[in-house]
């Protein structure tokens, strides 16, 4: 039978053995991260990398946009092809890389972020987003037939008439909300 001084002694030290496997875990986490380089070392001017900088891009082109965190090891993978595309492409896309624990960026990663990498087309000509699975990003050619697969179905699209559908969408939008408001104001 075990008496209280056992079951003392037996819980102290399952104490001590758990508080030394979170200090060597913690410290091996952090020395990791340090061997990393961060992850905006890989970009060169042509991919911007903020919220900020993102005022500049030019509407008229589609944006690629790569969600990363700096912590990723796939996303340190990723990022050599993701420069090479922001070279070769730069005059059909912008390129927009943000930080997912940079809290400037939280109002576009919330929403659009389920894990990371995560890459996007996005394109406020046509009101259009395309999530770009990860099984399309193994390679850099696989990524560049995808970029060159949105060229080719972007051109096919009227852009001026694909910005009047968007107007009167939100026009129907903006209506439906406000006939709700008047029942709603009519029921009180």
């Amino acid at each position: 039978m075990i008496n209280k001084k056992q079951i003392i002694i037996i819980s102290t030290a399952i104490l001590i053995i758990v508080v030394i496997a979170l200090i060597t875990i913690l410290l091996n986490g952090r020395n990791k991260g340090a061997n990393i380089a961060h992850v905006k070392s890989y970009f060169e001017n042509n991919v911007l990398t903020s919220l900020a900088e993102a005022q500049k891009i030019d509407t008229t082109k589609p944006t690629v946009i790569v969600f990363y965190g700096n912590y990723c090891k796939t996303c340190h993978e990723f990022m050599p092809a993701f420069k090479k595309l922001a070279k070769d492409y730069t005059k059909s896309y912008n390129f927009l890389a943000l930080d997912i624990e940079d809290p400037a960026n939280y109002p576009i990663v919330m929403g659009n972020v389920g894990g990371i990498p995560s890459l996007y087309i996005f394109d406020s000509e046509i009101g259009n987003k395309v999530h770009i699975s990860l099984s399309a990003i193994r390679s850099y050619n696989e990524l560049k037939e995808e970029l060159d697969r949105y060229l080719r179905i972007r051109s096919f699209i009227d852009i001026e008439k694909a910005k009047a559908q968007q107007v009167q969408l939100l026009q129907a939008y903006y209506n439906e909300i406000q006939n709700n408001y008047k029942k709603e104001e009519i029921k009180k």
